[in-house]
């Protein structure tokens, strides 16, 4: 008696059991539902994927996800006003969900009603702040308003939230560009056409972009004097080198830097003379007890990109300090030039230079002090080759000093007849 007891409450455990397990029928026909509304919008059948979730409310008045999806596909559908009823019953449904509060801002948005659209907007960052959908409504939302600067903080904020949301990168140029930042506008265009390459008005964007650029280009003007090294730096510019050391005796680090333009742009560089690269800037900066002096702001100095002929495109090597001279360097593809520049009688005076350059027929190499106004040329068949070297020494004439800020760009000081460093 007490085995068949046991047998029959086995039985009946095993079939509550399975009771739990199987699905309902109304389970089942929701579970059916929710498969043809998401075939229906896959195959974009907005309206049949409507009404699956219509069924399915009615089957369950607390799917909170049905009448989103209601909202959202009323709203694909320019149905503004079926939209912010079924996104009020989802916020209804499940009031702290962001979801709900941003298909409602999309409907007041499409009515063109912008202050209920912007508070819902508002309400879905604060229940989700780390959704950059609601964010990237606001800035819409801005933009829509001629809010140009407004707009641009927001994007800015998507892209903190998800640097992958890539069309934020060119919505900021396009307001940039509008508000004729265009250096600002270059940075973000580049960075969105560096994954999206193929994107017309992006590539017509940033033509615009650069000729304005072009167009409105200007040397920086720097204050005199910074508390730090990046008081003398500007927005459009960029650091390309820079070097410290003491340059005036005093022991302090002094810095030299070269900052580089961000355009690429067509420059005047002589009378005759242009050059598409980007336009670069050497800055002298003298360190005392309070932070720094701007010694010296040269323009045209140093070599750009497009300058190095042949197979080296850009000739620009590097600085650097030693002993208290600043050595400026250039490298070309058979060709070396150096420039020796010291502080003295309070400006940056050219001591020395020295020019190498070979070919594979010979080299010819010349070397300036123009402190003891002596120069060695010395040239050759081969540099291998001793018995072919030849040695000449000549001497500088007249004021042999010349300040850097005199010299326009390299080989424009004509030392000798047919000799320029």
């Amino acid at each position: 008696m007490k085995s068949l007891l046991c047998l029959f409450l086995l039985l009946l455990l095993s079939k509550l059991a399975c009771a739990q397990v199987r699905p309902t029928e109304r389970e089942q026909k929701i579970k059916e539902l929710v498969k043809h509304a998401t075939a229906f919008e896959k195959n974009g059948d907005p309206v049949n994927a409507f009404n699956s979730n219509l069924a399915i409310f009615d089957i369950d008045t607390s799917s909170y996800i049905a009448a989103n999806e209601m909202a959202k596909i009323s709203g694909e559908l320019h149905d503004y006003r079926t939209e912010i009823v079924w996104a009020k019953k989802a916020i209804a449904i499940k009031p702290d969900d962001a979801t709900g509060y941003l298909y409602l801002g999309d409907a007041y948005a499409g009515q063109h009603d912008v202050i209920l659209a912007g508070e819902n907007y508002k309400v879905a960052c604060k229940f989700n702040p780390h959704n950059p959908y609601p964010v990237y409504s606001l800035a819409l939302l801005e933009d829509s308003k001629g809010n140009l600067k407004e707009a641009t903080a927001y994007y800015a904020k998507v892209i903190a939230l998800d640097d992958d949301f890539d069309i934020v990168n060119y919505k900021i140029a396009v307001d940039l560009a509008k508000l004729k930042e265009y250096a600002k506008a270059e940075d973000y265009i580049k960075k969105f056409l560096s994954s999206r390459y193929d994107f017309k008005d992006a590539q017509d964007l940033h033509k615009q972009i650069q000729d304005s650029l072009k167009k409105s280009f200007s040397f920086p003007s720097l204050p005199k004097s910074g508390k730090t090294i990046n008081t003398f730096l500007v927005k459009g510019w960029t650091v390309k080198d820079e070097v410290t050391g003491d340059l005036n005796g005093d022991n302090l680090p002094d810095a030299a830097i070269v900052l580089e333009y961000n355009v690429f742009i067509s420059e005047q560089r002589g009378k005759e003379e242009t050059n598409e690269g980007h336009p670069r800037v050497l800055l002298i900066l003298l360190k005392n007890n309070i932070g720094y002096s701007l010694a010296l702001q040269h323009n045209t100095f140093i070599l750009r990109d497009g300058e190095g002929g042949g197979m080296e495109n850009d000739p620009y090597d590097k600085m650097e300090i030693t002993k208290g001279v600043l050595n400026i360097n250039f490298q070309f593809v058979r060709e070396s030039l150096n420039y020796k520049v010291r502080y003295q009688t309070d400006d940056f005076y050219l001591i020395g230079a020295s020019d190498y350059g070979h070919n594979m027929t010979g080299f010819d190499n010349w070397d300036f002090n123009f402190s003891t106004k002596k120069v060695i040329h010395i040239s050759g068949g081969s540099p291998v080759n001793e018995k072919k070297t030849k040695t000449e020494w000549r001497t500088i004439t007249g004021n042999s000093l010349k300040r850097l800020i005199e010299l326009s760009k390299p080989y424009s000081w004509k030392v000798f007849k047919g000799i320029s460093i």
